[in-house]
């Protein structure tokens, strides 16, 4: 079994997606999320919402997921999606990453340690054993914007709660999901 393992390894290092249809599949996704995003602002713009679309790149964008086909391939998808895709969303992915996958009694001591922490540095009054979970919750919300540029809520999701397969759906479908959302923005605001 060994044998095959290293067998593979050495197989996937060596194709070369290059030669595939991924590249000319990324593009094409690119250049449609791209287009999309051009309706999106014009929709906007025609609404008189003010909605920020960020302008797509193809070149970039098709660039980024072949990068991720390519990583996926060689299963180093993770350490990519947290070299490349991460430091875009947060500050400090690299000390971010210890917190993925927390279990809930985890995830509890990770908050009252933020808390005793920010008690014993004078930026709240009220230890640890006199505060309520909504004081500790937002404490440590106070935390993860300070550290990691996130809301609590958002660093539960990009990564307490990070799984590989949810880093390749954003990276995947993450701009078409973004537009949608601005969509629905838009369609509230008529």
């Amino acid at each position: 079994m060994i044998g095959k393992e290293m067998m593979m390894n050495r197989l996937r290092q060596q194709i070369d997606l290059r030669d595939s249809p991924v590249p000319r599949l990324a593009r094409e996704l690119a250049e449609r999320e791209a287009r999309q995003a051009d309706v999106v602002a014009r929709i906007a713009d025609s609404a008189g919402v003010d909605v920020d679309v960020p302008e797509i790149d193809p070149d970039q964008r098709a660039a980024v997921l072949l990068e991720a086909s390519e990583a996926a391939l060689r299963q180093e998808f993770p350490e990519w999606y947290w070299s490349t895709i991460a430091p875009n969303l947060m500050n400090s992915p690299d000390v971010a990453r210890q917190y993925i996958a927390l279990g809930a009694d985890e995830y509890r001591e990770t908050l009252e340690a933020w808390y005793r922490s920010h008690y014993e540095n004078g930026t709240v009054d009220v230890p640890l054993d006199e505060a309520d979970r909504a004081e500790i919750g937002r404490v440590a919300n106070l935390q993860t914007q300070s550290v990691f540029g996130l809301t609590l809520d958002e660093f539960v999701e990009h990564v307490v709660t990070w799984t590989p397969e949810q880093g390749v759906r954003l990276v995947l479908a993450g701009p078409l999901d973004e537009q949608y959302r601005m969509l629905e923005s838009i369609e509230s605001e008529l």
